[in-house]
């Protein structure tokens, strides 16, 4: 964890060794997997991970940290989400409607609370996300800068068997077109001062 105050990632999705950690994901309709620099994996819509079922969110302060490289947003698009079906105790990290806000639910059973970013991202580029939830709060980061807070509900200590990294629990919504890396779960919430320096440790390695 070198010099950050919080500890290692409770779950993280491991890119060569998917045996690596005891919750990695199992991959659904082949999604490519980038060895190239960096590496990650690829969807076009239609693929996604899904995660073994477990408490992640147990009801206390949590982070979840991501580089995602988006090239299309249909409707909803989802970087992940994990629950029990729709409107059931889902965390999610999306982008808005057909917009390219992201925005952070959490819901408390059928019950939604939210923050969208008062800021797009852009296309075609790595971006690098955090989203916090501490006392009460749920907060968005991109490129380690805060662009949205609100109050939300505090996770339920449940445990979620929808655990989708690239596909939404809404069979509405679109799956997510473009790739991600180092997608990463804590038990804690990371300060701002934190955010930045995760993002900024590993930035080069995206080109930033």
């Amino acid at each position: 964890t070198g010099s950050y105050s919080f500890s290692g990632p409770t779950y993280q999705l491991g890119l060569l060794d998917l045996a690596g950690f005891e919750n990695d994901g199992a991959l659904h309709n082949n999604p490519s997997i980038v060895t190239n620099h960096p590496r990650s994996f690829a969807f076009t819509g239609t693929e996604y991970i899904q995660a073994a079922n477990n408490n992640y969110f147990t009801g206390g302060d949590f982070t979840v940290t991501a580089w995602v490289y988006i090239t299309n947003n249909t409707s909803y698009s989802r970087i992940f989400d994990f629950g029990n079906g729709e409107n059931s105790d889902n965390v999610i990290l999306a982008m808005e409607g057909s917009s390219y806000f992201p925005t952070f639910h959490i819901y408390s059973g059928g019950s939604d609370s939210w923050v969208t970013s008062n800021t797009e991202i852009s296309t075609g580029v790595w971006t690098h996300y955090a989203v916090t939830y501490a006392s009460g709060a749920g907060t968005i980061y991109l490129n380690g800068v805060s662009v949205g807070s609100n109050g939300m509900y505090r996770p339920n200590n449940v445990l979620r068997n929808n655990c989708y990294i690239g596909k939404s629990n809404w069979a509405s919504d679109s799956g997510l077109e473009g790739n991600v890396s180092k997608f990463a779960i804590y038990r804690t919430a990371m300060t701002g001062t934190e955010v930045l320096a995760d993002y900024n440790k590993t930035k080069a390695t995206y080109g930033l």
